[in-house]
């Protein structure tokens, strides 16, 4: 009866989702209208992301997160239009749309029509715009500021979008499949193309700090790529895209909109590396605070917003068993990234060559640092060895790899992880609530539960 009971329960709160979903709300409350509008988005950035972020920042740089000490806080709800767990496109639509719309879909509501964004809204108040992005700038959330589409999928498609769009200022990553001949709508290469229609293309790192304002739109970054992590970038980093951006459209009698994306703290979730996630949140922190530095100047004319589209890897750290250890100084001191097992797996089929259990404890004790005789913090457990000798098997079957080359290592980097006290409970993304922030003009305007779409609306009022 209990059973059942629970049976009725959920049926019935599955039920009421779409009432919540599409319930209509109380009217937006007036902003002001703002000059200066910065929207940075974390994707992926969890509060479990963002509580443990402040304590490395805290503990290696002695500061905590920038964007933690905010002065109004929300809780924020993410699903999309047709699902609880929500993806980039649907979230990044809502959050720059102000509408709900299904996973996949850019700038489009559920129904297929085109939706308007801030920053087509700040562009026909006569402000410039800035995109910034640590991904391509023909990914799922930039894409959601300028592009319309069914599918997040249709790269080339998206890249022509952002073309022939009015926006000023490009940075970060570059556009991805730029000159893609086997896209049904192929034109041409998307940067010869940008040429053409006015744009400046810059890539070199000298060039893009070199730059001056003129009235040449602008694409500047990494040529049909993304940026590298924060942990391996030996260039510019996310911050210096920001601080170009507003060098170049400060002077504009008014204004400028500019989001910007880390959009690598979500890959990094994705591949359960607390490591290269940790890092990645500095990174944002950094560009946020270029930001915050700008604001503090401009008091009476800016407003900055930080959020994030989801959640990613479901995140917690410390072990109540083992009174809640968090070693920083652990998880960097043998650092393997995702891929490095698939890379030498790849290379072993491709030659042909077995490899056995035996192989993969003796790299694992080189690389990650792992003891299988059970002593020190990555010691082995008679049991983790059993489980991760059952993981290998199926992976490797008579020494040869099945092709699943990137799972093993995700599953190592989850071992290693648990060592340092971070766990993840999955490597897609999460329904749970995320942190907006908020300083500046009309900040108070996003200090109470809210939804994604609520950015959108009040944003819109803002850039007008």
């Amino acid at each position: 009866m209990k059973i059942l009971h629970v049976q009725k329960m959920i049926v019935m709160l599955l039920g009421l989702f779409p009432i919540f979903l599409f319930a209509e709300q109380p009217p937006e409350p007036p902003l002001k209208a703002v000059r200066y509008v910065f929207l940075f988005i974390g994707d992926g950035m969890g509060k479990a992301h963002r509580a443990a972020a402040e304590a490395y920042a805290l503990k290696t740089t002695g500061k905590g997160l920038a964007i933690n000490a905010m002065p109004h806080q929300a809780e924020m709800t993410t699903f999309a239009a047709n699902n609880p767990v929500t993806d980039s496109a649907a979230s990044g639509t809502a959050i720059a749309s102000g509408t709900k719309t299904n996973i996949w879909y850019i700038g489009m509501s559920p129904d297929g029509k085109p939706l308007d964004s801030i920053a087509i809204s700040a562009k026909r108040a006569g402000k410039k715009v800035a995109i910034l992005s640590s991904k391509n700038l023909n990914d799922a959330t930039p894409a959601a500021f300028y592009a319309h589409s069914r599918s997040r999928s249709n790269l080339y498609e998206i890249g022509l979008e952002l073309i022939h769009s009015d926006f000023d200022f490009w940075g970060g990553g570059g556009i991805l499949d730029f000159n893609n001949k086997k896209a049904s709508s192929y034109q041409g290469n998307l940067y010869e193309m940008a040429k053409r229609r006015g744009f400046k293309v810059v890539s070199n790192p000298k060039e893009i700090m070199a730059l001056k304002p003129c009235r040449e739109k602008i694409i500047v970054g990494v040529e049909g790529g993304r940026m590298p992590y924060a942990m391996q970038n030996k260039s510019l980093k996310l911050a210096d895209y920001v601080a170009k951006a507003i060098e170049l459209l400060q002077e504009h009698e008014k204004g400028f909109f500019l989001m910007c994306e880390g959009g690598k703290i979500d890959w990094a979730a994705h591949a359960n590396d607390a490591a290269l996630m940790l890092t990645e949140m500095l990174d944002f922190d950094l560009a946020y605070r270029t930001a915050l530095a700008f604001a503090e100047k401009h008091p009476d004319n800016t407003l900055i917003v930080v959020t994030a589209d989801h959640e990613t890897g479901g995140l917690s750290f410390g072990k109540a068993a083992s009174g809640y250890p968090v070693n920083y100084d652990l998880l960097f001191r043998k650092y393997a990234p995702r891929g490095t097992f698939a890379m030498k797996f790849i290379k072993l089929k491709s030659n042909d060559q077995s490899y056995s259990f035996e192989n993969l404890k003796k790299d694992l004790a080189a690389l990650y640092g792992f003891d299988f005789s059970g002593r020190g913090p990555l010691g082995l457990s008679p049991e983790e060895i059993d489980r991760l000798e059952k993981d290998f098997n199926r992976h490797f079957v008579h020494g040869r790899s099945n092709g699943d080359y990137y799972m093993l290592d995700t599953l190592l980097l989850r071992l290693y992880n648990k060592k340092a006290g971070f766990q993840w409970t999955t490597n897609g993304h999460t329904g749970q609530p995320v942190l907006t922030s908020a300083y500046g003009v009309n900040a108070e305007m996003f200090s109470s539960p809210m939804d994604n779409t609520d950015i959108g609306k009040r944003l819109k009022q803002a850039v007008r």
